[in-house]
């Protein structure tokens, strides 16, 4: 490719920097071009760039697609614990490249993203001594390489997809301190990856066809009815019961009794497993509910 690609990307926030750039200083830059770090292409066949100081370029994707890109992505940052935000539309900005380049060029002059804003004060000369004083969060080269190719295989599965942008909005109500919304984002997400376990495990058995439709056409069934069928079959283990019991009793507290505010540790617990059912059920695990009773505590009773 020879020809300039016109694209859209967006700026890490909180501010971040690829570690391996320079992990001490970034430099101010000239006009707007800003150094490319990363030049990966995932598994799917998505060509990412990204610069020193976090601008994401997607290669190759219209606005719509770039945005839901770029979430994606966030959200995966937040199932591991790293800080990220989503973005709106005000927040994709544009970028110019060529192949020979080993940088490209951001349209964040044309932006009304304050996180756009904030970040082209590195072009300017009399803003760059308060734009070099901002805490940055250090993002591995590798770790950025290994995230962008996860979230490429999300982007093909629209179920994945829906629950990953739910975690990803449990995560940031969680570093909000929002407990409450935090804890229910993540039950609706245990929800769905439990009601699409069901529909699998019911696919696989062998029974007759009708035996099978009858066993899916489940409408009526609550969660809890999902957990029991599953501890019978042996499928959960008497910890993982527990611990999904527990869960659903404080989701019941809070929406039909309203009872309590959901502690920090619980909202922790709640996140920590709708993330590891997710990557379990991407990664096609055997058991679907693996190491579940590994990622919590006690829960408050």
């Amino acid at each position: 490719m020879t020809g300039r690609t016109i694209g859209f990307g967006t700026f890490f926030y909180p501010p971040s920097q690829l570690y391996e750039a320079n992990p001490e200083k970034l430099p101010r830059i000239s006009t707007i071009k800003r150094p490319i770090v990363i030049d990966t292409t995932t598994s799917e066949g998505l060509r990412v760039l990204v610069t020193d100081d976090c601008f994401v370029c997607p290669i190759g994707k219209n606005e719509d697609e770039a945005f839901e890109f770029l979430n994606v992505l966030f959200a995966v940052f937040i199932t591991k614990f790293h800080r990220a935000r989503f973005i709106t539309k005000n927040d994709i900005c544009g970028f110019t490249w060529k192949e020979d380049w080993d940088y490209v060029v951001a349209a964040g002059s044309l932006s009304k993203s304050l996180r756009v804003i904030q970040e082209s004060k590195r072009e300017d000369d009399v803003d760059y001594e308060y734009w070099s004083t901002i805490e940055r969060q250090p993002i591995q080269k590798h770790l950025m390489e290994m995230l962008i190719d996860q979230s490429a295989r999300f982007l093909d599965n629209d179920s994945f997809k829906n629950d990953l942008l739910i975690i990803g909005e449990s995560g940031g109500m969680y570093q909000d301190e929002l407990f409450s919304i935090s804890f229910l984002n993540s039950w609706i997400v245990i929800e769905s990856v439990i009601e699409r376990v069901w529909e699998k495990f019911v696919k696989d058995l062998k029974r007759t066809k009708e035996e099978r439709q009858a066993l899916k056409n489940h409408h009526s069934w609550s969660t809890s009815h999902y957990i029991e069928a599953f501890t019978f079959s042996e499928k959960l283990d008497s910890k993982g019961y527990e611990c999904f019991t527990k869960l659903r009793k404080l989701r019941n507290d809070i929406v039909h009794r309203k009872k309590r505010e959901v502690t920090q540790e619980n909202a922790w617990n709640c996140l920590n497993i709708a993330i590891t059912l997710i990557y379990n059920q991407l990664n096609q695990l055997e058991n679907p509910f693996e190491d579940v009773e590994y990622q919590i505590k006690e829960f408050d009773s």
